[in-house]
C-alpha cells in the first residue's frame, strides 16, 4: 500500500480517538443547582455546577460539553421590546440641557447691554428655545449661529417676533440612535444575564427592536430574580432639591390637598432659615394624580421616594409610604460617568450600601456641583425614583458617592438589593426603556419529553438509512454505514469541542445531515456501478467512480452550505441551532464520504484482494 494511504488511516484513527475523548465528558456529565456565596457581598447567586464524574487526571482541554437548549432542559423564555423612540427623545433632552448651559455661559461673557436669556425646553423629540430679546435669536440660533455647530440637529422653525426656534434631530441621526439603543440594550442585557451564572443563555435581536432571551436550566424559584434584574433600566441621575421654593407650601395653604395626602413639615439639617413642606401618601399613584392636576412650575419636577412608616414610639415598621421632593429638572450628573460600583457595609448602622466612583470628568463635575451647593440637598435618582437626598455639607473631591438601600427592609433583603444594583450599574444602564411582550416558563418535563422524542427520531432515522444502504448496496452499503456512524461521532465531538448548544431543531438538523450524508455515498456507488458495467476492473472502477462523483458531491454540499450560512447569519434561536448542526454535519459527511470510504475501498482493491465488488 502507498505510504499516503497509511497516513490517511492514522489520521482517521486519531480523529476517532479524539472524538471519543471529547464526547466522554458530555456523556458522563451531571448538573446540580447549588447556592454559591459571592465573596464580596455574601449573597447567594444562581449557580449551576457541573459534575463530569471523570478522574482527576482527565486532561482539562478535553473537558468540553454539548449543552442542552431551552427546549430540551427547560428554563425561561422572555421577549422584550426596546422603546427606541424614548432613546431619541432622551438624546434631544440631553442636547437641550447642554445647549442651555452653553448659551448661559455665552451670555455671561457679554456686556450688560448685549446680555440675553435663552429658555430651553424639550418635548417628544423637539427642543424649543425662546430668546429674550428676540434679536439674539439670529446671532445664536440662525443657520450660521452657535447652534449650527451641532451637526446632528436640524432647524424646524423660527419666529423672529417672539424669538422662538424649534430644533430636532436629523433623520439619519434618529436611525443611528434607534439602532444604537437596540444594540446597547442587547449588550447590557447579555452582561446582566451572564452575571446570573446561567449556562449558555441565548440572547438575540428579532424584528428590529425586539430582544429574545432564553435562559435554559433556570429553575422557577429563580425566575423573579432574573426578570427583576433584566427589567431594571438603571438610569442613575443627580438632581438638586429646591427647599426655597414655596410651590408645595402654597398648595397646602390653598387647601387643595385631598384626604389621602398629608403635608408634613421638614427641617433640612440644622438650618433654621430653611424649612419646607413635603407631601406623603400611601401610594405613589395618589401623588402622581394630584400633581398631574397641580403641575409644578416650569423647570421643576416632583421626585418620589418610598420610605418606612414610623410607629408610635418612632420605630421603623414594615409598612411604607411615598413622599415628595421638589426637584430642579436639570440633570446635573448621570451614571454614564461611572467607573465602579461595589457593595460595602456601613459599620455604624450595620447596613449595606452601594459605593460608586466616577471617572475624571464625572469627578470634576461632582466636585464642582457639591462646591456650589453646600447646605443644599442633592437627590440621587435611580430609574426616576429618588433613592436618597442627602445634604451637601462640604465640597466632595475624589469622585465618590454612595447609594443607600431602603431602611425598612431586613439586612438580607438590603444586601440582595444592593447586590442586584451593583450588577446593573456595572453592566451599564439601558439606553431606553424595555417592555416585556412575552414570557413563558418551559418546565423540565416538557424538556425531557422533547429529548426523548428527538433522540427517538434520530435513532429511527439512522436505523432506516443504515438498513436501506445495507440492503441496496450490500458490501458497499456496509462501508457507507461505517462512514455514517463515524460522521455522527465526528459531528457530536465537534459540537462538544465548540461548546455548542443542542436544541430540538438541532437534533432535526442532525437527522437531516445523516440522510444527506449517504447521498454522497449513493452518488459514488452509482458511479462505481456504471464503471463496472462497462467492464472495468474493481481498482479502475473505484478510481473512476470517485473521480466522477467528486464534483457533483462538492456542488450539492456547497449549495446546501450557502443556505446554512444564510440561516446562521440572519436566523435566531432555533434557526441558528439548526444551521450550526447542518454546517458541521456537511463538513463531517464530506470527509467521511470521500475519505473514509475511499480508504476501505482502496484496501479491498489493493493487490487484487477482491475480484468482484459487492455493490
Amino acid at each position: 500500500m502507498p505510504r499516503i494511504w497509511l497516513y490517511k488511516v492514522l489520521l482517521v484513527l486519531f480523529l476517532v480517538l479524539g472524538s471519543v475523548l471529547y464526547l466522554v465528558p458530555s456523556l458522563a456529565k451531571t448538573t446540580e443547582k447549588v447556592p454559591v456565596k459571592d465573596p464580596v457581598t455574601g449573597v447567594d447567586k444562581i449557580t449551576i455546577v457541573e459534575h463530569d464524574n471523570l478522574p482527576s487526571w482527565y486532561p482539562a482541554f478535553l473537558r468540553r460539553y454539548v449543552n442542552l437548549g431551552l427546549d430540551l432542559q427547560g428554563g425561561l423564555l422572555l421577549v422584550y421590546h426596546v422603546d427606541v423612540e424614548a432613546a431619541v427623545y432622551g438624546r434631544v433632552d440631553r442636547w437641550a440641557t447642554d445647549i442651555e448651559g452653553i448659551l448661559k455661559e455665552e451670555s455671561s461673557k457679554l456686556p450688560d447691554a448685549e446680555k440675553f436669556t435663552a429658555v430651553v425646553s424639550s418635548s417628544e423629540g423637539q427642543a424649543k428655545i425662546v430668546f429674550t430679546p428676540p434679536a439674539a435669536m439670529d446671532k445664536y440660533a440662525g443657520e450660521k449661529g452657535l447652534l449650527d455647530k451641532y451637526g446632528s440637529m436640524r432647524l424646524l422653525s423660527k419666529d423672529p417676533v417672539t424669538g422662538t426656534v424649534v430644533w430636532t434631530l436629523r433623520d439619519d441621526r434618529i436611525e443611528e440612535i434607534r439602532k444604537y439603543a437596540v444594540d446597547q440594550a442587547l449588550e447590557t442585557i447579555s452582561t446582566r444575564v451572564n452575571k446570573l451564572g446561567v449556562k449558555e443563555p441565548s440572547i438575540s435581536v428579532a424584528g428590529g427592536s425586539n430582544i429574545v432571551i432564553q435562559m435554559p436550566g433556570l429553575s422557577e424559584k429563580d425566575f423573579d430574580s432574573a426578570k427583576k434584574l433584566i427589567d431594571q433600566v438603571a438610569n442613575l441621575e443627580f438632581k438638586m432639591v429646591d427647599d426655597e421654593n414655596k410651590f408645595i407650601v402654597d398648595l397646602v395653604k390653598a387647601g387643595k390637598l385631598p384626604p389621602n395626602i398629608k403635608a408634613e413639615p421638614e427641617r433640612v439639617g440644622e438650618r433654621k432659615v430653611k424649612a419646607t413642606v413635603y407631601l406623603t401618601a400611601p401610594t405613589k399613584d395618589d401623588l402622581i394624580l394630584f400633581f398631574k392636576a397641580n403641575p409644578p412650575p416650569p423647570g421643576y419636577e416632583i421626585g418620589y421616594e418610598e420610605e418606612a412608616v414610623k410607629g408610635a414610639a418612632g420605630e421603623t415598621t414594615v409598612e411604607t409610604k411615598w413622599r415628595t421632593y421638589l426637584l430642579k429638572s436639570r440633570v446635573e450628573l448621570t451614571g454614564e460617568y461611572l467607573t465602579d460600583a461595589r457593595v460595602e457595609i456601613d459599620q455604624r448602622e450595620n447596613k449595606p450600601y452601594v459605593s460608586i466612583s466616577f471617572d475624571a470628568k464625572g469627578a470634576t463635575i461632582f466636585e464642582e456641583l457639591t462646591a456650589a451647593n453646600v447646605d443644599n440637598r442633592m437627590a440621587i435618582l435611580l430609574d426616576g425614583k429618588v433613592n436618597s437626598a442627602p445634604v451637601i455639607k462640604t465640597k466632595i473631591a475624589g469622585g465618590r458617592a454612595q447609594i443607600t438601600m431602603g431602611g425598612y427592609k431586613g439586612y438580607n433583603a438590603l444586601l440582595d438589593e444592593a447586590n442586584q444594583l451593583v450588577i446593573v450599574l456595572q453592566a451599564g444602564a439601558l439606553p431606553a426603556p424595555i417592555y416585556k411582550d412575552f414570557e413563558t416558563a418551559v418546565g423540565p418535563q416538557l424538556g425531557s419529553e422533547a429529548v426523548r422524542v428527538g433522540l427517538t427520531s434520530l435513532v429511527i432515522g439512522a436505523a432506516l438509512v443504515i438498513l436501506f444502504m445495507g440492503f441496496y448496496y450490500r458490501g458497499a452499503g456496509l462501508i457507507a454505514n461505517l462512514a455514517l456512524l463515524l460522521n455522527l461521532l465526528f459531528l457530536s465531538a465537534i459540537m462538544a469541542l465548540l461548546g455548542a448548544t443542542l436544541t430540538l431543531p438541532g437534533i432535526e438538523g442532525i437527522v437531516l445531515t445523516l440522510g444527506m450524508a449517504v447521498d454522497a455515498n449513493v452518488i459514488i456507488n452509482e458511479r462505481i456501478r456504471e464503471e463496472l458495467r462497462v467492464g472495468k476492473s474493481p481498482r479502475a472502477a473505484i478510481d473512476a467512480g470517485y473521480n466522477n462523483a467528486l464534483r457533483a458531491i462538492i456542488d450539492s454540499n456547497l449549495t446546501t452550505a450557502i443556505a446554512g450560512v444564510v440561516l446562521l447569519q440572519f436566523g435566531s434561536g432555533p434557526i441558528k441551532g439548526f444551521a450550526v448542526t447542518l454546517l458541521v454535519g456537511l463538513a463531517t459527511s464530506l470527509f467521511t464520504a470521500t475519505t473514509v470510504t475511499r480508504l476501505v475501498f482502496d484496501w479491498l482493491a489493493a493487490r487484487g484482494r477482491v475480484q468482484k465488488l459487492s455493490i
